[in-house]
């Protein structure tokens, strides 16, 4: 909690109905913190196609919190959705708190829980898709780099199983209403 916060004078029109964070980084992001929306609700997205490290991070005062590792489209000054094409969110031990927020999205190639998630509505959309802003609309769009048909890595024993979202020993979500969507 920060206190008071001064206004933002480029917001005299009115305030943001969506603010994205977008990280062109080849690392990453690491939240280990609240993010906290000074004002009236807003949706809160962060973006790094790198990928998101969140232990310990949670949203005050979203209406949606979205952590994708898709690259953000953008029409207009509209945010439209989200290109994935590889990235992970991870969440570490410390977990994810966005039971403030109304609805909360994970868009990522792959997704790993390892501590809780807590939140309203929580969807958590894997594979390389292109996704709409609300998460309503998924459709899978491959990798043109790689055969999409073969899903398994061969090792020298046995072949060992590819995941998309992984819940650890002491990972699990905690919401009113929870969504899984697997295109990996």
């Amino acid at each position: 909690m920060a206190g008071w916060v001064q206004g933002n004078p480029n917001l005299a029109r009115g305030e943001a109905k969506v603010i994205l964070n977008e990280v062109n980084s080849a690392n990453p992001s690491r939240l280990k913190g609240y993010v906290e929306v000074a004002g009236k609700k807003a949706d809160v997205v962060i973006a790094n196609p790198s990928g998101i490290q969140c232990d310990g991070c949670g949203v005050i005062n979203a209406g949606r919190t979205t952590l994708t590792t898709g690259k953000a489209e953008v029409e207009n000054g509209e945010l439209k959705g989200y290109r994935v094409q590889g990235g992970k969110v991870s969440v570490g031990q410390k977990g994810m708190d966005t039971s403030k927020a109304d609805y909360t999205d994970i868009i990522a190639d792959k997704a790993e829980i390892k501590g809780g998630v807590w939140g309203n509505k929580v969807k958590v959309t894997t594979g390389k898709n292109k996704v709409d802003r609300t998460n309503d609309s998924v459709v899978y769009v491959g990798d043109k780099n790689t055969n999409e048909t073969d899903r398994t890595l061969e090792s020298t024993n046995d072949q060992a199983q590819v995941y998309s979202v992984d819940v650890g020993q002491l990972g699990g979500m905690y919401a009113e209403k929870i969504h899984l969507v697997d295109n990996g």
